[in-house]
């Protein structure tokens, strides 16, 4: 983002796309470091990523921040994990938030909810798949 602010070159579009989870996902598993590396991971590397280009974007009035978040953070699921749900929540706040502020400026925000990935389908029993399934979103 410095590069860009430096060149003064306009930069219309971010597509802020991170992801990361634990295997100790349950309350009863997470510990300080894991809750860390989760929000971490998920949460602060996209705060600071859309804050870098919204400074880019605000001197041209015009932008589109695209932020990957999960159903996770809309329907809770014990698949995902505490901390996952929470961080992705968080993410789909923080676009929220950015849109209510900066659609004035020109500046606009999404979240675009992920299901569950393949990867995660194959750690799991076949009965248990169908139980989950049929209770998530």
């Amino acid at each position: 983002m410095s590069s860009c602010v430096a060149w003064k070159a306009r930069f219309y579009i971010l597509v802020n796309n991170t992801g990361g989870n634990i295997w100790e996902g349950r309350w009863v598993q997470l510990s300080p470091a894991g809750l860390d590396a989760v929000f971490s991971t998920n949460l602060a590397s996209a705060f600071y990523c859309a804050t870098a280009a919204m400074n880019v974007m605000h001197p041209n009035r015009d932008g589109v921040l695209i932020h990957t978040a999960s159903w996770a953070g809309r329907c809770i699921s014990p698949v995902s994990g505490a901390a996952y749900r929470a961080a992705k929540h968080a993410v789909i706040a923080m676009s929220y938030a950015i849109h209510v502020e900066e659609y004035m400026n020109g500046i606009r925000s999404t979240a675009v909810l992920r299901r569950r990935l393949p990867l995660l389908s194959s750690t799991y029993g076949r009965s248990r798949r169908r139980r989950l399934s049929a209770t998530s979103c």
